[in-house]
């Protein structure tokens, strides 16, 4: 089975049945009357190896009716629903929906648009169950209003930052206690393995930020750092092994120019981080927490992720893409993983008037893809990895949420007992790092 690299895979869970497909067709249709973006078609050539999307755009509601009434289609599977993720979309669309019994499949060309974006569509499509109205996530509301991303560096940080950016795929070292890949390469071609399961409660990971003064994305990279650890290749009694994960994160406050009003777009970063893992000074939750904060705050200030982004558009614009290839290849190769966090709705929410149960994304990528998503009180976690991968990626999500639950179980009874009288406050969890991501 080709490998569908790039595309966002999107599972809709329900309570009893799924929409029908006139329903959906219909709610589609006024989807693409609303997104330009959504109703143009990529354009691959020998010169643009990438993505490029035509000037033209659909406007006549027949042919935007044809547009839907292709893509939106009814179908029986017996596979599960996530295995459709390594189906690739045909070579001129740029998404797709497939429904099946309780589940729809939203698969999605990355380059439509990132994570930040689909959620500002996402909320056209839903309703909130208990009153029929639009849906927000809290989180976003939280995250355009957060000053600590309007920090300016000053001259000094920002010339180094260039030039470490400019560097970074040849000075970073590569990995010597690499997770779910060898060192210094890629995931092979084919299909992925993918999986998911609910790690923890929203309230649980709330308690935990209120008794450590961390935020929600603290405590998950600190919990996912300490699962990793039981299967991380390499010598445990080196302090000098590095596993790494670049975070996808979406940028909120800078929109493109001459974008058109409401429209989809792509504009996020990907920061790289030194995971805590195999350090043996980490011989409790608070050490490897205490790093972890200081990691994620450290990139916070930096720069260097902005500059990557630029030096890859410079050398887009002056017809250097293989060049550009051949860096983003080398810099991937030196991470064991992309991590994403994405804030999901408070409250349950329907489409089409079925309430949805569960929501999992999955995204087939070069390296291995690990997702987090909060609905409803719940946050799930998911990973697209090789199949030939070492051990069974179920382990790794069931770790994550024993650790999670370990956590909070003895922050519980610290606080019961009244150990934890002085705690500190919790900071705003949209002041995390990477509180929404593509």
């Amino acid at each position: 089975m080709p490998r569908a690299v790039g595309q966002l895979t999107i599972v809709l869970y329900f309570e009893k049945e799924s929409p029908t497909l006139e329903t959906m067709r219909e709610l589609m249709y006024l989807l693409l009357e609303k997104y330009p973006r959504m109703r143009s078609y990529p354009v691959r050539s020998k010169k643009l190896k990438g993505h490029c999307f035509t000037d033209e755009t659909y406007c006549d509601k027949k042919k935007i009716v044809d547009i839907v009434n292709k893509r939106v289609q009814k179908k029986i599977c017996n596979e599960e629903p996530e295995n459709l993720a390594d189906i690739p979309l045909p070579e001129d669309e740029l998404w797709g929906i497939d429904i099946l019994e309780k589940v729809v499949v939203f698969r999605l060309d990355h380059s439509l648009s990132d994570g930040l974006r689909l959620l500002r569509v996402a909320s056209d499509l839903l309703r909130n169950t208990s009153d029929n109205t639009q849906p927000t996530v809290g989180a976003l509301r939280k995250l355009f209003a957060n000053k600590s991303l309007r920090q300016r560096p000053s001259i000094f940080r920002l010339a180094s930052d260039f030039f470490k950016a400019l560097l970074l795929d040849r000075i970073l070292l590569t990995e010597n206690a690499p997770l779910f890949h060898s060192r210094g390469s890629l995931l092979p071609q084919g299909a992925r393995i993918h999986a998911g399961r609910t790690i923890a409660s929203v309230r649980q990971l709330k308690m935990l930020c209120k008794n450590t003064g961390a935020t929600i994305n603290d405590i998950l990279i600190c919990a996912l750092s300490a699962a990793m650890t039981t299967f991380v290749h390499g010598d445990q009694t080196n302090k000098k092994q590095t596993t790494r994960a670049l975070l996808a994160v979406a940028a909120p406050l800078i929109e493109k120019k001459n974008n058109l009003l409401g429209d989809l777009f792509n504009n996020f970063v990907m920061p790289s981080l030194d995971l805590p893992i195999l350090d043996q000074t980490y011989s409790s939750r608070s050490e490897r927490l205490k790093t972890t904060k200081a990691r994620l705050n450290s990139l916070k200030s930096s720069t260097v992720a902005f500059w990557m982004v630029k030096i890859a558009s410079l050398l887009e614009s002056i017809g250097a893409e293989a060049l550009l290839t051949e860096s983003q290849l080398r810099l991937f190769s030196k991470h064991s993983c992309v991590i994403s966090n994405v804030p999901g709705y408070d409250l349950p929410v329907s489409l089409a008037g079925q309430q949805v149960l569960q929501f999992q994304t999955f995204f087939p990528n070069i390296i291995t893809q690990i997702l987090f998503l909060s609905y409803n009180g719940q946050v799930t976690m998911t990973i697209s990895a090789a199949p030939d991968f070492a051990y069974p990626v179920q382990q790794l999500l069931d770790r994550v949420a024993f650790e999670i639950s370990d956590w909070f179980a003895q922050e519980h009874n610290s606080s019961s007992s009244g150990s934890s009288a002085s705690m500190n406050k919790a900071p705003d969890s949209s002041s995390s790092l990477f509180s929404v991501c593509s």
